[in-house]
């Protein structure tokens, strides 16, 4: 759930450094599902120093935020933290998501699971913006995006128990 170590400001500047960090961190918890996700995107919004116009955050996410307002009432999911207000959390990082000017793309691995806690994140993003945000006319989608990877449907059981690859192909040309 926790991600104590430092990351470099400049991940392209401290490229080997930032591989060899990451390659040894260990997985840690897995008493319960959901992931502390606004931890993360509060922590990496406020300590981020951006130097481009262009200003994207990639979440990607199998596992609801903790507290209860997150989860679906189709797909359960343990969380060993059920009590925390996770509206308004995820409302207090759309807004700093928006105030910074940052485009937050959500690639959801397993929607069942996730597709509440996007929904509150959108709600948060309608609340500052107006309720047509996500409409033709709204400026929602400059904020907050989304992806659905997959539905772990039978069919594609196969598919997700064997993994997945995602590369990320980053332009260091300093253009973005």
């Amino acid at each position: 759930d926790e991600f104590e170590e430092p990351v470099p400001d400049d991940v392209t500047a401290h490229e080997l450094s930032f591989v060899k960090q990451i390659k040894s961190l260990q997985a840690q918890g897995g008493h319960d599902t959901a992931e502390d996700v606004t931890g993360a995107l509060s922590r990496i919004v406020k300590n981020s120093q951006w130097k481009s116009s262009a200003r994207f955050i990639i979440l990607v996410t199998d596992a609801p935020c903790h507290g209860r307002q997150a989860h679906s009432s189709t797909t359960p999911v343990r969380d060993d933290q059920p009590n925390r207000d996770a509206k308004t959390e995820l409302h207090d990082v759309m807004k700093l998501v928006v105030d910074k000017k940052l485009c937050l793309l959500h690639c959801q691995v397993d929607p069942t699971k996730t597709e509440t806690m996007h929904n509150i994140m959108r709600s948060g993003i309608c609340d500052i913006l107006g309720a047509g945000a996500f409409g033709d006319d709204g400026d929602g989608s400059r904020y907050l995006d989304e992806i659905k990877l997959g539905q772990m449907g039978e069919a594609q059981d196969a598919t997700f128990s064997t993994g997945n690859h995602i590369v990320f192909i980053l332009d260091e040309s300093g253009s973005m």
